[in-house]
């Protein structure tokens, strides 16, 4: 909180803003999400952990919260990059059971995210070269947006013999 009021305070002077990892704000908005919850009368008076209470009722602080903190930093620049971990998930195909990864997220916190987010990458390593896939896929939950991301792999940095890493930002970020 007290970083995005600097950087607003400052101006906003970047166009872009990297939140490392979506697993670290979560944890950062738990405190967070209990005080929203001792805001209300039912809650004025409990100190317990959040993500405690009786029929999951504090997932629903916990989503607030984020999706406040989120809200926030994207009032302080252009673009937001979130990036997290992967969680194995199993899901649904037309009957038949399929692996997933998704986004590690407690709860429905992860949907909710990737249905807001412009485009869902999955970075790996092969070789020399680092990929991101936005390809739509049974076994990762990706996809873009923006036509340029759409269903595309893009190598997004590779390494020469010597040693030399060439990055191509440019080719995700084109404006």
């Amino acid at each position: 909180n007290k970083v995005v009021d600097q950087i607003i305070a400052d101006g906003k002077p970047y166009d872009y803003i990297t939140l490392d990892t979506a697993t670290a704000l979560e944890d950062m908005c738990l405190p967070l999400a209990l005080k929203m919850y001792q805001l209300t009368p039912m809650g004025k008076t409990y100190t317990g952990d959040i993500l405690s209470l009786p029929n999951g009722a504090g997932y629903k602080y916990l989503r607030d919260a984020f999706d406040l903190m989120i809200t926030k930093v994207r009032t302080a620049a252009k673009r937001v990059i979130l990036l997290g971990h992967v969680k194995d998930k199993i899901i649904d195909k037309g009957g038949k059971e399929v692996n997933a990864k998704e986004l590690a997220l407690t709860g429905k916190l992860s949907s909710i995210t990737c249905a807001y987010a412009d485009a869902i990458g999955f970075l790996y390593r092969e070789g020399n070269k680092c990929w991101v896939t936005f390809e739509t896929q049974n076994e990762l939950v990706c996809g873009a947006r923006p036509e340029h991301l759409r269903n595309k792999v893009i190598v997004l940095s590779e390494q020469d013999q010597h040693g030399k890493t060439t990055t191509y930002w440019d080719r995700i970020f084109i404006d």
